[in-house]
């Protein structure tokens, strides 16, 4: 999924990416816009990328994966020492049928906006094995 509608991040808040257009899902596991979400539909290993782009430069910027409503992988992007217009995020994640998993981004200045399309905001979830 990946965002084709630029998206506001507001300074120092931690904001879930609302992606908004779905590229490739066969068994409708992806749920857009407010509160996007892909949900695992099997137990197993899953690998999940996440990647988003800024329209402008901010001072940090931290890019993390959540399951569940929790963040459990995290990525952060010149922390202090200089401008960023990017981050991004990948982890293999141990699934049970039903867990769903998001994206959120910190940028310590701004306001900004997200680019828009499917080369600069996305999340990728993949089955690798079961568990």
């Amino acid at each position: 999924m990946y965002l084709a509608t630029a998206q506001s991040i507001p300074a120092t808040t931690t904001t879930y990416i609302n992606f908004d257009t779905v590229d490739f899902d066969p068994n409708g596991n992806v749920t857009t816009g407010a509160g996007a979400k892909y949900t695992v539909p099997v137990n197993g290993f899953y690998i999940v990328s996440v990647a988003v782009a800024l329209v402008a430069a901010v001072n940090a910027v931290n890019v993390c994966i959540y399951k569940n409503g929790a963040g459990i992988s995290r990525t952060g992007s010149q922390f202090g020492a200089g401008p960023s217009y990017n981050g991004a995020a990948c982890d293999i994640i141990s699934c049970v049928a039903g867990d769903y998993l998001q994206a959120t981004i910190y940028a310590a200045t701004g306001p900004t906006n997200t680019q828009a399309g499917p080369q600069s905001c996305w999340l990728s979830a993949h089955f690798l094995s079961p568990s």
